[in-house]
């Protein structure tokens, strides 16, 4: 497995307690931080109908909180 890539100026956490059942977390996106990290890693963006993308995977991690990283996947040819 390669290294995660977390992403800079997001973060998420698991719902909150009194949350309706189709909640499942909430985060924050900061947005200075968030533009900083794709300012400074263009090679992680991909290209979709001409406008720049950050692809991401949302995991739950083993104390039950979630975690944001780029999707670094690519098809083999």
């Amino acid at each position: 497995m390669s290294e995660k890539t977390y992403i800079g100026g997001i973060r998420v956490f698991p719902k909150k307690q009194n949350a309706p059942d189709f909640v499942i977390g909430n985060g924050t996106i900061t947005i200075s931080k968030f533009m900083q990290f794709c300012e400074e890693n263009k090679n992680l963006l991909t290209q979709y109908k001409g406008e720049d993308q950050l692809r991401f995977n949302i995991t739950r991690n083993k104390d039950n909180s979630f975690s944001i990283t780029v999707d670094t996947w690519k098809p083999q040819n």
